[in-house]
């Protein structure tokens, strides 16, 4: 019922089709910055909405499929969900589906909690 009346909103449907396509390129420049910060791998995103990274590969460990899940319970361990690339069928392990369409504070929140995960320091996060 609450998704109705918010379908049948006409002026908060024009708000959020007016400013989510600037929200969203916001967040990407967002995590964008945090991923060349660290110089992390990452296949930019296109006509979605989150970006493949491979933060496997900076932690030194083996690039397994095994190594992949281990990093996610860290990083579920540290509330921060992110999808690894095995679920999606990548053939290489070490990717991770990271999705920027949350709230800033929560993506900036996230991408800290990522960087202790880890082991790594000094991204700054601007007052976006």
């Amino acid at each position: 019922m609450a998704t109705t009346g918010l379908l049948q909103d006409e002026e908060f449907l024009d708000d959020i089709i007016q400013d989510n396509p600037q929200l969203l390129f916001n967040n990407y420049g967002i995590i964008e910055s945090f991923l060349s910060f660290h110089e992390i791998r990452y296949i930019p995103a296109t006509a979605g909405v989150y970006v493949l990274a491979n933060l496997l590969s900076i932690t030194g460990r083996p690039m397994t499929f095994e190594e992949e899940g281990k990093l996610n319970t860290e990083f579920n361990g540290n509330h921060v969900r992110l999808n690894m690339g095995k679920n999606f069928h990548c053939t290489k392990p070490g990717w991770f589906r990271m999705i920027f369409a949350v709230p800033k504070e929560k993506l900036v929140e996230g991408l800290q909690r990522v960087e202790q995960v880890l082991g790594l320091k000094g991204w700054p996060p601007k007052k976006y």
